[in-house]
């Protein structure tokens, strides 16, 4: 691995970005294993279980600013379009985002478009399936 990349997830900085009932029991892992993702949602409900646990960005912006790693876990077009502005706009070169909401593969197609020349990979790894199956 070259010098400028961390060497183990621990060692990066690891954004995610919307903590629903799929990505919740995801982030609780995360932590468990001593990775502290900084987090980020609209709503302040599904953020609350985490304070003091973890940072918690006040907007999309500062979650994905210096991350190495974003995640993300949108529930619909309007809102990974949101994120994907958010990563073109203040993204760490050399980031990897990598997408997990279920939305249908052009607004995927969308979203990596404005990442275009930004030097930020995307990749679209969707999930489905219930809060049991996550946990």
């Amino acid at each position: 691995m070259s010098e400028d990349k961390p060497d183990s997830p621990a060692d990066q900085t690891i954004a995610w970005i919307g903590v629903g009932n799929l990505a919740t029991p995801i982030a609780v892992r995360l932590i468990a294993a001593g990775i502290r993702p900084t987090l980020y949602d609209i709503r302040a409900d599904a953020i609350a279980p985490f304070a003091g646990k973890v940072e918690i960005a006040a907007s999309l912006d500062e979650a994905v600013a210096g991350a190495d790693l974003i995640f993300s876990t949108i529930p619909s077009h309007d809102a990974l379009h949101a994120v994907a502005t958010a990563v073109a706009a203040s993204g760490k070169p050399g980031a990897l985002w990598c997408d997990m909401s279920t939305v249908s593969p052009q607004a995927s197609e969308e979203a990596a478009a404005l990442l275009a020349g930004k030097d930020i990979a995307h990749l679209r790894a969707p999930v489905s399936g219930s809060v049991g199956q996550a946990e």
